[in-house]
């Protein structure tokens, strides 16, 4: 099977005043295997947001039926977002989420591009609030800002007590030790510095990241 695109670019959307509703220089991508049900959830979560993105990527790993890549298309369209469905061709395309992320960098158009998996709901303000944080901070070493899952494990106080006996604890609330050991804190509520963040919920620099690429593994 050869792969399948579908892209649809609506200029503007009016809202009831008149005025136009401008979307944020920020792409999103969302690499999709065979969840119907989650990743609409998911798009109707984007569409949801306070200020919506330039555009919508979907990288389907599985075969989302027509019927269904089309409603998702007149939605968008409705939004007045750019929306691109890319059904990968697995006789010359390797499965997996990296490969997904991969090809995703070739199609999108915006200087942001934001990564969410098919099973994440985004709160409303969720690309608001990231696209603040690239608004403020013009240090160019920032690459990455990533959001919180709210219903994910929270470490617990043995886990805490552990990581601090052994030396296990990072210079920061989301760090990698130099052993290797990753250190995280959901319980956090203010903007901080770490060194990585949920891979699933998380935008970065366009050009870092076309230039780095997302590693990828033997067997997808």
């Amino acid at each position: 099977k050869s792969h399948k695109v579908f892209e649809t670019r609506v200029l503007d959307i009016r809202v009831s005043n008149g005025s136009i509703l401008a979307p944020m220089s920020m792409s999103v991508v969302v690499p999709t295997y065979n969840r119907e049900v989650d990743l609409k959830e998911c798009l109707d979560s984007l569409l949801a947001q306070t200020k919506l993105p330039a555009e919508i990527v979907v990288i389907d790993d599985g075969e989302l039926c027509e019927e269904y890549v089309r409603d998702r298309i007149r939605e968008c369209e409705g939004r007045g977002l750019r929306f691109v469905y890319y059904r990968k061709d697995h006789s010359v395309e390797r499965r997996g989420l990296s490969e997904s992320k991969n090809r995703a960098l070739l199609l999108v158009t915006e200087p942001i591009v934001c990564f969410f998996d098919d099973d994440v709901v985004l709160e409303k303000d969720c690309l608001e609030k990231m696209s603040a944080v690239w608004d403020e901070i013009s240090d160019q070493k920032l690459i990455g800002v990533g959001g919180m899952i709210s219903n994910n494990r929270k470490q617990g106080s043995c886990e805490k007590i552990f990581g601090k006996l052994f030396c296990l604890d990072g210079q920061s609330a989301w760090d990698v030790t130099d052993v290797g050991f990753q250190v995280w804190d959901e319980s956090i509520k203010e903007r901080t510095k770490g060194h990585y963040t949920h891979g699933g919920v998380t935008s970065y620099r366009t050009d870092f990241v076309r230039r780095l690429k997302f590693a990828t593994f033997d067997g997808g």
